[in-house]
């Protein structure tokens, strides 16, 4: 009966015009389209909410919240879930104990907002979550002072460690493994193209370097299967034409050029991610910046006493100039009025002497008219 009723269905469906079929294919797919978008968008949401409460939880401790690593210790978020689930894939009761585990049952009480969170990281229904990817994304926004190179080393030393995260990174992963950490916060229409990027970053760098060559000829069946290692893996970011995406995108402002995002974030991350992350960049570099401020106080006192003794310095040497300057043109105009009393007092003599022997001169030509006179008349 059952099968008969599969098969009546079935000759039914044949029987539908093939015009309202393919726009029924073309309507499911555009469907699935944006419920994949809707459930991305909510990830990146719940993630932000979760850095919320995780920040908030470490102010509350009166820890520094730029200061928080996904791991390194026995107690952090990835050592975790790791010993929750050390293979790749979570089951969904899985990670709502390692969610406990890491932030406490303040976040797991959203039940409904956590099965659709995990949801949109298993889009498949295959009751798998990528956790690995899930704690890259976390790396980004509760880490978000560091720049767009130390996330992606973060994301590397996630899929590479064991147990317990080694930044010093001695285990290599394969390309395909990389190309899924890097898609991770990437906007879904735009996976297919970082992943193209990173093919032909990978076909470049294969050309130019022997390690990767030889890692490109041990590859068993496809080229994703490629091992990598870290310094390879940083090669293929930076001498490469990815390099491009991972230069400065914008600076904080134009008296700081400090990165505030990278070409990477701003042209594939998702945009909740970029403002999540300039949002929580700009108030640490503010943060740095009154703390730094208030750090100088006791300089800044020091220097305004400095200033202060500089420009009484200045002023005295000012006022000396001019009192010199003063007392300069009060003896040039001292020494101006005695010239003017000594030529008018010489003017004045000269005239008395002038006179005197004028006198003096017609009296002596009178004596000696009258000597010679009276000589010839005797």
């Amino acid at each position: 009966m059952y099968k008969q009723t599969i098969k009546e269905f079935y000759d039914q469906i044949e029987t539908i015009p093939i015009v309202i079929k393919e726009n029924a294919r073309v309507n499911y797919f555009l469907n699935e389209d944006l419920k994949i978008k809707d459930l991305q968008d909510f990830q990146m949401v719940a993630v932000a909410r979760i850095e919320t409460i995780c920040r908030d939880g470490l102010t509350r401790k009166g820890e520094d919240w730029r200061k928080f690593l996904i791991g390194g210790s026995d107690r952090s978020t990835y050592e975790i879930f790791f010993r929750v689930e050390p293979r790749p894939y979570m089951s969904k009761a899985q990670f709502f104990t390692a969610l406990r585990r890491a932030f406490g049952d303040n976040l797991v009480k959203y039940t409904a907002a956590m099965n659709k969170l995990y949801d949109s990281f298993d889009i498949k229904k295959l009751d798998q979550l990528e956790w690995r990817s899930f704690l890259y994304i976390l790396t980004i926004v509760l880490q978000p002072i560091m720049p767009c190179m130390m996330h992606l080393k973060f994301a590397f030393a996630l899929y590479a460690s064991s147990g317990i995260l080694d930044l010093d990174i001695q285990t290599k992963i394969t390309l395909g493994e990389i190309k899924e950490m890097m898609c991770a916060p990437v906007l879904i229409a735009l996976r297919g193209e970082i992943k193209i990027c990173i093919d032909e970053a990978w076909i470049q760098l294969v050309a130019n370097n022997g390690e990767a060559a030889q890692s490109a000829m041990k590859a068993d069946t496809s080229v994703d299967s490629s091992l990598l290692s870290f310094n390879l893996f940083m090669k293929l970011l930076t001498d490469t034409k990815f390099g491009k995406y991972m230069q400065v995108a914008s600076t904080f402002g134009v008296r700081d050029p400090r990165p505030w995002t990278y070409k990477l974030e701003e042209d594939y991350f998702h945009p909740h991610i970029v403002k999540t992350i300039k949002k929580l960049r700009r108030i640490a570099r503010n943060e740095d910046e009154v703390r730094e401020f208030r750090a100088l106080v006791i300089k800044r006192k020091k220097q305004i006493i400095v200033l202060l003794w500089q420009r009484y310095c200045e002023r005295r040497v000012k006022v000396r100039k001019m009192i010199i300057v003063a007392s300069i043109r009060w003896r040039n105009d001292m020494c101006s009025t005695a010239f003017d009393w000594w030529r008018e007092s010489t003017i004045i003599g000269n005239r008395y002497t002038h006179s005197y022997l004028l006198t003096h001169a017609l009296l002596l030509a009178h004596s000696y008219s009258l000597t010679h006179s009276y000589s010839l008349t005797h």
